[in-house]
């Protein structure tokens, strides 16, 4: 799929956080990465393949971040078999029921 067809401007509401919640909820483990700026996340191996990888950056004010989360919403709706907005409605949706929500004050 070409990663730039889909693109939804709703991408740039993604956060590390949010991913990693939507991965973990969804039977990926976080793995060990030696560099800190990336967060790394593996999908166990279904009957007769090798597990799936995915990086990520760890902190969305990467230079490259909105780019990272295109080819990364990709690349996951090609593993999950859906459309890249449908993976995103679904993991804005679990981002906003997972994240803290900051306090306001009055």
């Amino acid at each position: 799929m070409n990663p730039w067809r889909w693109v939804d401007p709703r991408i740039a509401q993604v956060r590390p956080a949010g991913v990693k919640a939507y991965l973990l909820s969804h039977g990926w483990t976080q793995t060990q990465n030696s560099n800190s700026q990336w967060l790394s996340f593996e999908l166990p191996a279904r009957k007769g393949e090798a597990p799936l990888s995915q990086v990520i950056p760890a902190s969305d004010r990467a230079a490259d971040f909105t780019q990272s989360m295109i080819y990364f919403l990709t690349t996951l709706s090609e593993i999950e078999d859906r459309h890249p907005v449908e993976v995103l409605n679904d993991l804005l949706r679990h981002q906003l029921m997972t994240t803290p929500r900051l306090a306001t004050t009055s």
